[in-house]
């Protein structure tokens, strides 16, 4: 089977589309959507009445799990988040809210394991050098599928993989275009393919403004240049990860 992987669109409309063209002409079997779809970008009802209506269309079926920017809609914000939570809420809308209540946090695919940050939690970020003790599980047998740290990534730990396509909405690993990710085969005969595309980044900036998304100073940060606003040394932290902030900080960064 053929998975497309797609992460962390956060309702960026235009590079989710981008994207799906491109992985129309792939020849995928299924689309997997690893979590953060709709929140801290423009247009989060729009984003998500296109993932409810591709089952089959050209994609094959569509399997789709919550990120924890999807938990934060349906929880008490924090002070920090409120705002911009308020507003994703009242874009969507109560049945679009149901639809996300409804995502598992993680699914399993034949051998795949399907998260959003790792088996131990969803804002728990796995990053190049992250040591695997610090997200194990014997829920992941073969292939561990993954997303959060907005990095695309193809690792392997013994026999075992885990793969980060990346982020549709605004990569932070110094490239602009939106990643996804391509698996097929397995057991001992994974193939990855990590691929980026384009797509007009100044008219989901011109949208930031004209519908005046709270936070959006950062996100156009992060969309014009593929970077954190902090500079942030991995490693540094002795986890192989960026190092914790202080709450505020981390809550006007975005960093989830």
């Amino acid at each position: 089977m053929r998975l497309c992987v797609v992460s962390d669109i956060h309702g960026n409309l235009h590079a989710l589309e981008a994207v799906l063209a491109d992985a129309r002409g792939r020849g995928a079997d299924m689309l997997v959507v690893a979590g953060d779809l709709v929140h801290q970008g423009p247009r989060p009802a729009e984003t998500l009445d296109l993932l409810c209506s591709l089952d089959g269309d050209g994609l094959g079926a569509v399997r789709m799990i919550r990120g924890n920017t999807d938990r934060h809609l349906l929880e008490d914000p924090a002070a920090e988040r409120r705002e911009a939570v308020e507003w994703t809420r009242e874009r969507l809308g109560a049945e679009r809210l149901r639809r996300l209540a409804e995502l598992p946090a993680e699914l399993a695919i034949g051998d795949r394991l399907v998260v959003h940050g790792s088996p131990r939690a969803d804002d728990h970020g796995i990053w190049p050098h992250t040591p695997v003790e610090e997200f194990d599980s014997p829920r992941w047998d073969s292939v561990l599928v993954c997303g959060h740290t907005h990095q695309a990534m193809h690792r392997r730990e013994g026999a075992r993989h885990v793969v980060n396509g990346g982020s549709v909405a605004w990569p932070l690993d110094g490239d602009p275009r939106p990643g996804y990710a391509l698996l097929e085969g397995g057991d001992g005969d994974l193939r990855v393919e990590l691929r980026r595309v384009d797509y007009d980044r100044a008219r989901t900036l011109a949208e930031l403004e004209e519908r005046r998304v709270p936070g959006r100073e950062v996100v156009r940060h992060y969309i014009e240049t593929a970077s954190f606003r902090n500079r942030m040394r991995e490693g540094e932290s002795g986890r192989g990860e960026p190092p914790r902030r202080r709450a505020r900080e981390r809550a006007e960064e975005g960093v989830r």
